[in-house]
């Protein structure tokens, strides 16, 4: 954060018309640095209950842009989890302490997986060198699959994150890096779409726009990825309804 504080303030020496963020502490270290010059957030999440925005429908003082919310993702990737191994009730979520956002990841993703008949249980890492011990602490409580945190230290290691979850056996659902690096389901917002969400209000702020009176959206699309090797190492066939619903398949 202390870096991100640092490079907000260098931006604002800028003066520039628009200034630009992504995610939750991006936004959060911009505001700090600005109250006049607009702003436009890029997913960051749940921006109501950070205190980035008044509201959804006002967002009050210089930001706008789109937001994910926590409950709404955890519910949706939850239930593509499901439909993809119904057999599923018992989730072990993979999480950093070190993540500002953990508890906000935990609190959503146990609700969610109330709606969908699971429990869950968090396993903590803060290093990469604890990433075993929390796969071997899941494979001791019989939990059936894990779902992994967004977060960057994760990201780095999504390689090696997969290949603990087939070892212990377990179907995981992550990123689109971490399908990509061996992990069985990919899910995350569609960037390229919120990309071009993006554009708009840029645009719409360099015509004269207050972000105080601009609604911000709600990032409510999703892309899907499945690893088809991945499931084979499993041994877990994925129906054929899933398979048909998935933005990209890896074979």
């Amino acid at each position: 954060m202390g870096r991100l504080a640092d490079l907000a303030d260098e931006v604002v020496q800028l003066d520039p018309a628009v200034f630009v963020t992504h995610g939750t502490t991006g936004t959060r270290a911009a505001k700090r640095a600005t109250a006049s010059i607009p702003i436009v957030m890029i997913a960051a999440l749940d921006a109501v209950g950070a205190r980035l925005i008044a509201s959804v429908a006002r967002p009050g003082g210089n930001i706008t842009g789109t937001t994910l919310f926590s409950l709404e993702t955890s519910a949706h990737r939850l239930e593509v989890l499901k439909d993809t191994v119904p057999r599923v009730a018992q989730l072990g979520l993979l999480l950093n302490p070190e993540n500002r956002e953990t508890e906000i990841v935990r609190q959503a993703t146990d609700l969610a997986a109330q709606t969908v008949k699971m429990t869950m249980q968090g396993f903590e890492a803060r290093m990469p060198e604890r990433l075993e011990g929390a796969f071997a602490a899941m494979g001791r409580s019989g939990v059936q699959a894990v779902a992994v945190q967004a977060d960057p230290m994760f990201d780095a290691h999504a390689g090696s994150i997969a290949q603990l979850a087939v070892r212990q056996r377990l179907p995981s659902i992550g990123d689109r890096d971490f399908v990509q690096a061996g992990g069985l389901i990919g899910h995350e917002m569609n960037a390229l779409d919120v990309w071009r969400r993006t554009a708009y209000f840029v645009d719409k702020i360099l015509k004269g726009g207050r972000p105080a009176e601009m609604p911000a959206e709600r990032i409510q699309q999703f892309v899907v990825v499945m690893n088809l090797k991945t499931a084979k190492a499993l041994r877990v066939t994925i129906p054929p309804h899933v398979l048909a619903r998935a933005d990209e398949v890896i074979r």
